[in-house]
């Protein structure tokens, strides 16, 4: 039986607030309410474990050949995105990503994975580019994807600097939850 191998990171290119393909799409998704500056998780349709077996069809197809044993979760917001410097009309906030990383680490205590098994769909697909991962024509969908390439809070950060900022946040929400 396959087992959870790790997690990808992605954003919905939406808006602040899951929609209905948003929710098929990932098991966990985090909303961001400009009104209050609170952020919750909202649950996809699919639950983990129905990314154990793929085969049936009913599953969260959040990366391109890869959703065997993986868990999707997105942060809602990038919207309208351009560059660093033109973020669009929804961009990441702080609070909500700092919700996403506090529940990853709850995940990865749950089902057993260690913070370093997360990547973001961005660093998949240069895997997949740069022949780490071999390429497939189910998982060449997943080179060039941009999310995430841009945290706008921390503008200091280069696109291959992100995956490793986001894993560390991770990391420490894990430690300080055990």
């Amino acid at each position: 039986m396959t087992k959870y191998n790790g997690g990808i990171i992605h954003w919905t290119a939406g808006t602040y607030i899951a929609n209905s393909i948003d929710k098929k799409s990932y098991h966990y998704l985090y909303e961001y309410n400009i009104n209050n500056n609170t952020a919750k998780v909202v649950e996809g349709i699919y639950k983990p474990s129905d990314n154990l077996n793929c085969n049936h069809g009913k599953y969260a197809p959040h990366v391109g050949g890869m959703n065997t044993g993986k868990i999707g979760v997105a942060l809602c917001a990038m919207a309208g995105y351009k560059n660093q410097q033109n973020v669009g009309k929804y961009p990441i906030v702080k609070i909500q990503f700092e919700k996403m990383c506090s529940h990853v680490a709850q995940l990865c205590k749950l089902y057993d994975l260690k913070p370093n098994s997360w990547e973001t769909h961005y660093e998949i697909g240069k895997k997949i580019q740069n022949g780490i991962i071999p390429k497939t024509s189910l998982n060449a969908t997943n080179i060039g994807k941009i999310d995430i390439v841009c945290l706008p809070f921390e503008p200091g950060l280069n696109q291959n600097q992100i995956g490793d900022y986001i894993r560390n946040k991770i990391k420490w929400y894990y430690l300080k939850q055990s």
